[in-house]
């Protein structure tokens, strides 16, 4: 059972009912984590196996780390305790795919059992959540947690458990006390980011994601437009369908009193790629910020020219490699990291030419918003694509005379024949492209849903209704997130 689902959100209400009708403390928390690992063990036993060797270790090493000096051995302590939580996310994420062999060799059956597991849900996400705690604790930001039911809850509460935010233990352990009564307004902002989570996963996203498979499964055959379009397709898939499960999230926990922060605010707005990953999965970057970045950078202030740009670089590369296994997701983030280092460096000359040239800021700020957009687009395929030569492949066509040929043809109303995609019928996909451009700039323009016209709000709750309705009638209707091979 997937966040979102129909099963999940007709399960909400009563599981809602029967919180709030609980007295708060103690019973409800007990409540709230029986749910949640019910919810959990709907996915393979072993995952949830990991789950509880990752909460017993964050509480029983939050407590070793407390009682620790602080000297070499409170930090033996917490290089070990760091160790020990990564190896699961570590065995399965990035040594786990080197135990698949040929069908024809020795134990393969063995081996593509273990394949076919993939990556335990949400594994990455409560992994960072507790390496944040202990770090936490070992800085004395937080006191250690003696109670072990609200580290349980911490690690496991069922709206983020599966594909974040990464819980924060600052920010979310005074919470999971659940003695507040059931708030009206909390409770309409919750509905409203569920809705809305909703539209931008199964209305948004799922519609996008068919021509953009389509595409990339038929890479031989398809013409540099199509790529270019499929790429674009799947660039807003990504966005519309981790942004709609973080809503789904954020919005389920507001509902029992849990206020999770933001993981997305509009980054394909951006005005520079450092404020790109300041708004693209957030609460992923702000971890590594913190803990890696930010250590990083204190250690080496001596020499803060070097350090800084190293530092980015060694960051985004953790962030290509989160991703995935591949050298099409180390190279994604190197890039990005390179770019970002010497976006960094040059600060000061590139302000001195945009002054020199006086370009006015209602024509700068699209310029460095599509910018921005562009080199986005263009590194997703390293993501997108199975293999790095696929990717080298797709930048070709990109980068083409056909494709600029193409191009011209369909603006002068003359497109060529393609095989997977003809813009002429994917006129609805390009329209909820626009949606989520225009949905985007109200929310940064401070336009949100309340400020709009009753009849048009109405029209988007129905629109959400229907969705859901869509989902339970359908029974092909796409079920998993783009994230969690992540």
């Amino acid at each position: 059972m997937i966040v979102g689902e129909p099963i999940y959100l007709a399960c909400l209400i009563p599981v809602l009912a029967i919180a709030y009708a609980l007295p708060g403390g103690r019973l409800r928390q007990g409540f709230l984590l029986v749910v949640s690992y019910v919810y959990y063990l709907s996915f393979p036993a072993m995952f949830f196996a990991i789950l509880l060797a990752i909460t017993a270790l964050a509480y029983v090493g939050a407590l070793l780390l407390e009682r620790a000096s602080k000297g070499t051995q409170a930090g033996r302590l917490l290089a070990l305790l760091v160790i020990l939580s990564f190896v699961p996310l570590g065995f399965f994420k990035y040594l786990e795919p080197f135990f698949v062999s040929p069908p024809h060799s020795v134990g393969a059956s063995w081996q593509l059992t273990m394949a076919q597991v993939v990556l335990p849900i949400g594994l990455s996400f409560y992994t960072f959540a507790a390496v944040g705690y202990l770090i936490d604790v070992y800085l004395g930001v937080v006191a250690a947690e003696r109670d072990p039911l609200r580290v349980a809850l911490f690690t496991g509460f069922f709206p983020y458990v599966t594909a974040g935010p990464i819980a924060r233990a600052a920010d979310v352990m005074p919470q999971l006390e659940f003695r507040g009564r059931f708030n009206a307004d909390r409770g309409t902002q919750g509905v409203r980011d569920i809705l809305l989570g909703v539209i931008m996963k199964f209305w948004i996203a799922d519609s996008l994601a068919v021509p953009s498979a389509e595409v990339y499964s038929h890479l031989a055959t398809t013409q540099p437009l199509e790529k270019l379009v499929a790429t674009l397709f799947f660039a807003f898939q990504l966005y519309t369908d981790f942004a709609g499960y973080s809503l789904i999230a954020i919005g389920s926990a507001r509902l029992f009193g849990i206020d999770l922060p933001d993981n997305f605010q509009q980054p394909y707005l951006s005005q520079s790629l450092a404020e790109f990953w300041r708004r693209w999965h957030i609460s992923l970057v702000k971890w590594l910020r913190d803990y890696v970045f930010g250590p990083i950078s204190i250690r080496w202030r001596r020499h803060r020219k070097i350090a800084i740009p190293l530092g980015m670089l060694f960051t985004l590369v953790l962030v290509g490699i989160w991703h995935g296994i591949g050298w099409g997701f180390l190279v994604f983030g190197t890039v990005h990291g390179v770019l970002l280092a010497t976006a960094y460096v040059t600060k000061p000359l590139r302000d001195r030419f945009v002054q020199a040239v006086r370009i006015p800021t209602f024509m700068l700020i699209p310029l460095r918003i599509s910018i921005t957009f562009s080199i986005v687009v263009l590194t997703l395929v390293l993501i997108r694509a199975q293999t790095l030569s696929q990717a080298i492949g797709i930048y070709r066509s990109l980068f083409s005379l056909t494709l600029w040929r193409q191009m011209q043809h369909f603006l002068a109303g003359h497109p060529d024949t393609f095989s997977y995609i003809d813009l002429q019928d994917n006129i609805t996909n390009i329209l909820l492209i626009a949606t989520v451009i225009a949905g985007d700039t109200m929310a940064r323009t401070k336009l949100g849903l309340a400020k709009l016209p009753t009849v048009l709000q109405g029209s988007i709750y129905a629109v959400s209704i229907l969705t859901i309705s869509y989902q339970i009638i359908a029974a092909g209707a796409p079920k998993l997130f783009v994230y969690f091979q992540f």
